[in-house]
């Protein structure tokens, strides 16, 4: 598993040559919010003339990070292009977050797949635990033989304290630096970027636009259940993490298991709609973010829920559905996968 790119990096860094920073950026930004997109689209996003546009474009296809589709078109001359960002695997991303470990392997263009998982046993130590879960990743990458340039860890927040359900300890520098040691030993490199899953989730919410101006906000993931974020004013902040999992039902039942014994949408709404009314009397969000990589959140299940909602307090348009299909489980991964991203694109481009 090289660290290290295949093609020239002083080819590539030469495409970039000659054009301003904070254009490139902005063309890399409007990519990563909404592409695919026409080099027209791209134009009107950034503000910027088409020859510009276009100058970025060819060096970003030239370099590999995206790639350009002609559409087809029943008129004559030159057929439109769309943009798109390069679908090869290229990241690893290790989540070692809660009880379950998994594996994801993601591309430039956010779409991938979990490779592998190992269920925390309690019998065995931590170290022993990691030690199961990197063998069975190192496995599934020799046997994908799928070139993995950046290799990420997403933890538990340092001061969450479901980090004592499976380590016993809190998150420490010390005990960070001795996971990153083991990792590199079984993996054989190091890792290029750790975070925990509230960093990686601000990450994500603060690279899209559409959550900027919220003035209050909360994300809840219906993938697992397990924690919610808050942000103020495009700032995501943990004030408080919550185990909605944990939540009981009045008939007494946890949320995380009446969403698991559900096999329909409808079946979900009580239990979904009671996190959110839970989550609702600890911060009074204006915005609430509703992922889920699960259930399907249409407007019938979005309107139960509404409609479950209303015997706690009025709740109509709060409830902001997003739907994250290809890098699951939640945003954290999204935001992880962001970051590399980012990374491998500033380090092709030769951007500090």
């Amino acid at each position: 598993m090289s660290n290290k790119h295949d093609l020239d990096s002083q080819h590539i860094h030469s495409a970039f040559q000659g054009v301003r920073r904070e254009n490139l950026l902005s063309c890399f930004s409007a990519l990563c919010e909404r592409a695919p997109m026409t080099r027209a689209e791209l134009a009107a996003a950034t503000d910027l003339s088409i020859m510009t546009t276009g100058k970025i474009a060819d060096a970003m296809t030239e370099a590999g990070v995206l790639i350009e589709q002609k559409q087809p078109s029943a008129c004559v001359g030159r057929r439109p292009g769309t943009l798109r960002f390069n679908d090869t695997p290229l990241f690893l991303i290790l989540n070692v977050s809660s009880r379950r470990f998994t594996a994801h392997v993601l591309s430039p263009a956010m779409t991938g797949k979990t490779i592998c998982m190992h269920d925390y046993n309690d019998i065995f130590p931590f170290d022993d635990n990691l030690l199961i879960f990197l063998n069975a990743v190192k496995r599934s990458c020799n046997t994908s033989k799928e070139a993995i340039f950046y290799l990420a860890v997403i933890t538990a927040p340092r001061d969450d304290k479901r980090q004592c359900i499976t380590r016993a300890m809190p998150i420490s520098p010390s005990s960070e630096q001795h996971m990153l040691d083991y990792i590199a030993r079984i993996m054989h490199r190091t890792c290029d970027l750790v975070l925990d899953e509230i960093s990686a989730t601000q990450y994500y919410f603060n690279s899209l636009s559409a959550f900027k101006n919220v003035d209050c906000g909360a994300y809840i993931s219906l993938s697992d259940m397990t924690y919610a974020a808050v942000w103020m004013r495009g700032n995501l902040l943990s004030p408080r993490v919550c185990r909605i999992g944990e939540l009981m039902l009045p008939e007494r039942k946890r949320i995380a298991d009446a969403l698991a014994d559900a096999h329909y949408t409808e079946d979900a709404t009580e239990p979904v709609a009671y996190a959110i009314g839970s989550l609702d009397t600890f911060f009074s969000p204006d915005t609430v973010v509703l992922e889920s990589s699960r259930f399907r959140i249409n407007e019938v299940f979005l309107e139960g829920v509404y409609r479950e909602l209303s015997r706690i307090q009025p709740f109509e348009g709060r409830i902001i559905p997003l739907h994250i299909a290809e890098a699951e489980p939640s945003a954290a991964i999204c935001g992880c996968g962001g970051e590399l991203r980012r990374k491998w694109f500033y380090d092709l481009a030769g951007l500090e």
